[in-house]
């Protein structure tokens, strides 16, 4: 911007000196640009306007709201001007004015245009759920983490806003939590996709259950307020800082952990409200299911639930759901992959299927219905990498270890961005895991380093900090190429 300005005032006393320095100063400022029009293309708006007389440029000023309090964003000397860099669903108000030596003129006509997601552009993703539950980070530690996560390129992170801790008693709203997300996600320029969850004890069909908030609410109004105090939140102080909605984390798995404790009836009437709510102060942020699974279609329960329902069937209920047809009301679909292994038919071609087989599911209703992948992963540990032709051969976190998952993430993007109806892919996770000692622990991109302590086990240590792994790397640079 500086070097705009810079360049703005060069302009102008070139434009203002005739033949040898005679002046050639304008006694009238121009008129008011006319006929301004704004087109949208996704999070882009072009905006052109007619000519104004004796006008040396143009200031171009925008708003997120409609009472004509314009901030001046850039300048031209063309009679177009492209906007770029825009949330996400977010609705922006536009007005342009003429200036010569003379001065700048009124503003023009204003013009709205409201951004979308991208059909037809990728987006990608990270997450960030595992932040919260680091104690051993220093404090330059979560700075890195977040420094270097805005650095990594992505187009959204997603992160839990937890209902428990959103409004811990009825009514009792923790602005304050809400205020330090927030401004710090949009510090570091970073959109949320927002990640729903089940009630707190006070709100919970089953209070006295070790985690009452996989259980339904006792009043589906209460599930309805705490989503439309989110996006209220959201969208009156940060607009533009969520990208999208997603209900609740993995439904099907809940409910098998749970032994039915969340049926597909349930889980559809949750959907609902939460779109009814998001719709009542952002409609043009869309709603997503929790991650769905394509298994092909088995009426076997899960190992260990026997009195939850198959993972087919439980999505298949839900999304034709008699009272809440669960399709009607989201506008993408969520896909969760994990490791992406299956030897028997080729660990890309696992990847294909999962998707086709989910498709297959919405075809009678939306078949052309976005999906997210926004979780995908792979492990950095030797003994964690299972999956043919992607195993270092050696234990514990090693150089070459570190590689094979960065080639893994590229080779699993290049799959998931070669199908057409995937329109986001999201890495799980961005940090590694120190709070576990066995399984997949170094999912992350970052690893946690300590000089005084290793990074499995929760140690608490003060002084962990951060260091990037060959995987950020593969990722960012894959992001750029593919921008």
């Amino acid at each position: 911007m500086k070097q705009g300005l810079i360049l703005m005032v060069i302009m102008i006393m070139f434009v203002s000196c005739g033949k040898n320095g005679s002046s050639a100063n304008v006694s009238t400022k121009p008129l008011a640009p006319s006929n301004l029009t704004a087109v949208v293309n996704n999070n882009t708006v072009l905006l052109t306007w007619g000519a104004s007389a004796q006008a040396t440029a143009y200031n171009i000023y925008d708003s997120t709201t409609s009472n004509g309090s314009y901030t001046k964003i850039d300048f031209t000397t063309t009679t177009a001007f492209t906007v770029t860099g825009l949330a996400y669903g977010m609705t922006y108000y536009f007005v342009v004015t003429a200036f010569n030596n003379a001065g700048e003129s009124s503003y023009s006509n204003s013009v709205s245009a409201t951004t979308t997601l991208s059909t037809t552009t990728m987006l990608f993703g990270v997450d960030m759920n595992r932040f919260e539950m680091y104690p051993e980070l220093s404090s330059q530690g979560i700075t890195d983490t977040f420094t270097e996560t805005e650095q990594l390129g992505v187009d959204f992170v997603r992160f839990g806003i937890d209902w428990p801790t959103v409004e811990p008693s009825q009514g009792n709203w923790n602005n304050s939590f809400l205020s330090a997300l927030f401004s710090t996600f949009q510090t570091y320029h970073l959109q949320i996709l927002v990640e729903l969850s089940g009630p707190p004890s006070w709100a919970s069909s089953n209070p006295t259950a070790t985690d009452p908030y996989d259980y339904p609410p006792a009043n589906y109004q209460d599930f309805y307020t705490y989503v439309q105090y989110v996006a209220n939140y959201a969208q009156q102080h940060y607009p533009g800082i969520v990208i999208a909605y997603k209900v609740l984390n993995e439904p099907s798995n809940v409910d098998c952990t749970t032994n039915g404790g969340l049926p597909p009836t349930a889980y559809a009437h949750l959907v609902y409200e939460a779109k009814k709510a998001v719709e009542s102060v952002a409609p043009a942020i869309p709603v997503m299911t929790g991650g769905m699974w394509s298994v092909g279609v088995s009426h076997t329960p899960p190992p260990g639930c026997p009195n939850a329902m198959s993972v087919y069937d439980y999505q298949n209920e839900y999304l034709t759901d008699s009272t809440y047809p669960v399709w009607q009301y989201i506008d993408i679909a969520n896909l969760h992959m994990g490791v992406i292994n299956s030897p028997q038919t080729g660990i890309w071609q696992r990847a294909i299927n999962q998707v086709q087989g989910l498709l297959q599911m919405f075809s009678p209703y939306n078949p052309t219905i976005p999906i997210w992948v926004d979780e995908f992963a792979y492990s950095s540990l030797g003994q964690d990498q299972n999956v043919p032709g992607y195993q270092c051969g050696q234990t514990g976190n090693t150089q070459a270890c570190e590689q094979i998952q960065a080639n893994y993430i590229t080779d699993a993007l290049n799959t998931l961005i070669g199908i057409p109806q995937v329109r986001a892919v999201s890495w799980t996770y961005m940090v590694d895991n120190p709070c576990a000692t066995s399984g997949n622990i170094d999912l992350g991109l970052l690893a946690i380093d300590s000089p005084s302590a290793g990074y499995d086990g929760c140690e608490n240590v003060s002084d962990a900090d951060v260091s990037t792994k060959p995987a950020y790397n593969a990722y960012q640079n894959f992001i750029v190429s593919h921008k």
